[in-house]
């Protein structure tokens, strides 16, 4: 196909001769010399018959040929000037289309591209020799499904136009909007042999509109925020509007009177649930009623809205004082401030506006509240039983009755004098005073504990607690508190002297276990081995009696035995610092399980994955061997299981071993765990009565608890602890200490 500049150039340069003029002028001036050649001839020759013939024959062409040109030749002519006349409409028409704005292609009927102008190019930056005979598909962006294009040709094949958005690629890789419309064209006989496609660049428009409709939405998600923000504002929120009178309100408005007075009706669009609150009435009680409304103000505050109506009309700004009607019939006292929100164009007044509303009489009860807290912390002042005053210049403005006292003076005596009476000597008055006056203007507290004198001479323990009003300037005021410390000082002298005394115990204690372990268990072994030596030596000669009785030895020798080293396992627990380290717990349970080598009829099992635990290996085998063997030795069923679980419990571990066994009664809890204790006699079930002391030691040295949930027929769980971060280590004279001092805390509190 030929490009719009080369048909333009054919157009143009074919020279059309207007053939009118030439055949009128070639007829008339052939008509003219037949006729004057004839005439002529005529004139000089006499002609005969046949020649005169041929003569009227040449007149009677001549005649004939003009005839022929006005009937037959101007038709022609005149369709010849036409179709330039068309020529140059075309021209006319394609250079308007080549200088469109709009991009137009155009398709056969089998869709390949045979024109495109150069608003195209523009467009998609594609130029003409790179889509003629090519496919719109080079366009496609990948925005659109089969079934849009397939919706597309459906529309052309039936004959009709399609027009709508479509999103087209570049040819740099970027999409871009386009409104198209594509026109198929027919031929004379119906048939589709063209697809024109006129498309417009709408990409900044769609952007404008994306970016329109994101501001709308986002200012109304912001005013939709505002309302939330007001509604659930704790202060009252009021909005009002500002609606224009009209004559008939003068008597159907019972406001009006007021409303005329400020040039328009104050009417409520909505409340907040504080202002409802406040006021005692729900939001339909307020809305549509007008701020001046008597069931909302009397006389003296309605005067007072439309005096501030009036004033901020004329520019001023302020807050103001009313007082609104509770539906109870109380008064709320409010502080009001207006903000305009809507204002009319042409004369800036407002259309509609917010009040803010702060209850007062909230704000009344809390300083009488506050006056009464100040006059109650005056009490506890005056009543503490600890000394405080006031210094200015180490001189007394203020004192309370507990420190005149404690130093023996009245309160007369010591107001406005120094507190160098208070001191042992003037060297320690003054030295006091460098020490505390240096700290204090750092703005650090000073605290000191020193003797100080009372009014008789005698000297006490006290504690000093010295802080300035105001560093910068420690002279113009200092809190001085005083608190006597005698008694304090004695209890920690008899603490010292308790935990000499309870060192000394400890250390007698392990001797004495040491001596016990060393006597007894040397005494025990004879006579195990001579039993053993009895039984072997003569079990030929004794009787069934005689063996039982032997028996009976071996066991109780055993026994002593193992209570003996039970006994030197819980002594060393508070003697040995344990040596932790970060161990499996799940292979520590394993080992000890694997040792124990529990009997067939019972299983036990690890459940889930124990943790690594801080620990003192010793200790945690320790842990798992009591507990286990504790749980198969009571089974007291022909079959049952022990599992070994663990949870995490916020700072800690929390362990669990769990049987199928008999059970044990709440009322036995507390004994279980202590020395010697069980709950079957020793020749019915084999046991030094030591295992879960050891363990409630274990669990506690090492930070942590252990607990005991069980229900006769049901079962048993015994639970310990394990922190995550363990404790520093605390000897056993700390541990004892620290519970006798909280046993002798919980009898004075008695």
């Amino acid at each position: 196909m030929k490009t719009f500049r080369e048909i333009k150039e054919q157009v143009t340069d074919t020279s059309y001769k207007n053939p009118l003029r030439l055949i009128f002028f070639v007829t008339i001036t052939i008509f003219t010399v037949e006729v004057g050649i004839m005439e002529r001839l005529a004139q000089l020759i006499d002609l005969n018959g046949f020649a005169g013939s041929i003569i009227d024959a040449v007149i009677l062409v001549s005649a004939v040929l003009p005839v022929v040109y006005f009937f037959f030749y101007r038709p022609f002519v005149r369709q010849v000037a036409e179709l330039q006349t068309s020529e140059q409409d075309l021209v006319r028409f394609a250079t308007a289309i080549e200088q469109g704005k709009e991009a137009i292609m155009m398709t056969d009927a089998r869709d390949t591209i045979e024109y495109v102008n150069p608003a195209f190019h523009g467009m998609t930056g594609y130029a003409w020799d790179e889509v003629i005979g090519k496919k719109p598909s080079i366009l496609k962006s990948g925005k659109h499904d089969d079934a849009f294009y397939q919706q597309i040709w459906n529309t052309l094949n039936k004959g009709g136009m399609w027009e709508g958005e479509i999103i087209n690629r570049h040819k740099d890789g970027n999409t871009y909007y386009a409104s198209c419309r594509i026109t198929p064209v027919r031929d004379a006989n119906g048939n589709i042999v063209n697809y024109v496609s006129v498309m417009e660049d709408i990409t900044l428009k769609k952007l404008a509109e994306t970016e329109k409709t994101s501001y709308l939405r986002r200012l109304e998600d912001l005013s939709r925020y505002n309302m939330n923000l007001v509604e659930k504002a704790p202060i009252g929120a009021w909005v009002v509007n500002f609606v224009p009178l009209r004559p008939e309100d003068e008597t159907r408005d019972p406001c009006y009177r007021w409303h005329k007075a400020v040039g328009a009706k104050i009417v409520t669009e909505r409340v907040n649930i504080a202002m409802v609150e406040m006021l005692g009435y729900n939001k339909l009680d307020i809305v549509g009623r007008s701020i001046f409304d008597p069931m909302l103000v009397n006389e003296e505050n309605a005067q007072i809205f439309a005096d501030e109506i009036k004033r901020r009309r004329g520019g001023e700004r302020g807050s103001y004082d009313v007082e609104v009607n509770h539906r109870t019939g109380g008064k709320v006292h409010m502080l009001v401030e207006a903000v305009p929100i809507s204002v009319d164009p042409e004369t800036g007044r407002p259309l509609q506006s917010l009040g803010i509303f702060i209850n007062l009489t909230e704000r009344k009860k809390m300083e009488d509240k506050i006056v009464q807290l100040m006059m109650e912390q005056q009490i506890i002042l005056q009543t503490s039983p600890i000394g405080i005053a006031l210094l200015v210049s180490r001189k007394m403005q203020w004192l309370n009755a507990a420190l005149a006292k404690i130093t023996g003076y009245s309160e007369n005596e010591l107001r406005g004098s120094l507190t160098d009476r208070l001191y042992p000597s003037e060297e320690v008055f003054k030295e006091s005073g460098i020490k505390a006056y240096a700290t204090i203007g750092r703005g650090e507290t000073y605290e000191v504990e020193q003797p100080m004198k009372r009014k008789d001479g005698s000297l006490f323990q006290a504690r000093i607690i010295s802080t300035a009003i105001d560093p910068a300037e420690p002279q113009r005021g200092v809190i001085f508190i005083m608190e006597d410390i005698s008694e304090r000082k004695g209890r920690e002298r008899e603490r010292e002297a308790f935990i000499d005394a309870l060192n000394r115990s400890n250390e007698e204690l392990k001797e004495f276990a040491y001596i016990v372990s060393h006597d007894l268990k040397a005494p025990l072994r004879a006579i195990g081995s001579l039993a053993e030596w009895i039984s072997h030596d003569y079990a030929d000669k004794l009787d069934d009696e005689g063996r039982e009785n032997l028996a009976l030895l071996l066991g109780r020798t055993k026994r002593m035995n193992a209570l003996i080293e039970g006994i030197l396992r819980y002594s060393r627990l508070g003697r040995l610092k344990p040596e932790r380290d970060n161990l499996d717990a799940n292979r520590i349970a394993g080992l000890v399980i694997s040792a124990l080598a529990p009997p067939e009829n019972i299983t036990v099992r690890v459940e889930g994955t124990l943790p690594a635990v801080m620990y003192d290996r010793t200790h945690l085998e320790q842990l798992f061997q009591n507990l286990i063997s504790n749980a198969v030795k009571h089974m007291g069923k022909p079959t049952g299981e022990v599992v070994i679980s663990c949870r995490d419990a916020d700072t800690m571990w929390e362990f669990c071993v769990r049987d199928t066994g008999q059970g044990i009664e709440e009322k036995h809890f507390e004994r279980i765990f202590k020395i010697f204790q069980s709950l079957k006699p020793r020749d019915e079930l084999e046991s030094t009565g030591i295992g879960l002391t050891l363990v409630k030691k274990i669990v506690e040295t090492n930070g942590g608890a252990v607990w005991i949930k069980s229900a006769v027929g049901a079962g048993s769980e015994f639970h310990f602890t394990i922190p995550k971060t363990p404790a520093a280590d605390r000897d056993d004279t700390e541990r004892i200490l620290t519970q006798y001092l909280a046993k002798h805390l919980k009898e004075e509190k008695r």
